[in-house]
């Protein structure tokens, strides 16, 4: 087990399902689907600065790790070709800017929309 998936386990399998299915229609789903968050600058900031995300009692390295961990393995397959994991330095950075007071449900939403835009025109030049 890496280090990203056991402390994914412990911090945030609870509540987004140890394979990234949460049961709760409020906890945003995982698996095969968080690696669209990629597809744009804000997207990939966003994940980071999640309170919880931000907040989580990891040091920088281990947090990217658990970020890439949940991208990589749990999203599988939903990241842009060519995606960069996150780096310890990246992490470090997002997180001492957290989001306080947003509606970040509305926020996902328009990330997501933006980034399924970019996907679909990824795959219509691939074409």
């Amino acid at each position: 087990m890496s280090t990203g998936q056991s402390h994914y386990l412990e911090g945030c399998g609870g509540c987004h399902g140890i394979q990234g299915a949460s049961a709760e229609r409020e906890i945003p789903q995982l698996r095969g689907l968080v690696g669209r968050f990629l597809y744009t600058s804000a997207g990939r900031e966003y994940l980071v600065r999640l309170p919880n995300v931000a907040f989580a009692n990891m040091n920088d390295e281990v947090l990217a790790d658990v970020l890439n961990f949940v991208v990589f393995r749990l999203g599988e397959g939903s990241a842009p070709p060519g995606a960069q994991g996150y780096t310890a330095r990246e992490v470090s950075v997002l997180r001492r800017h957290p989001f306080k007071n947003e509606r970040l449900e509305a926020l996902r939403a328009t990330i997501l929309a933006d980034a399924t835009l970019r996907a679909n025109r990824g795959r219509e030049s691939d074409q």
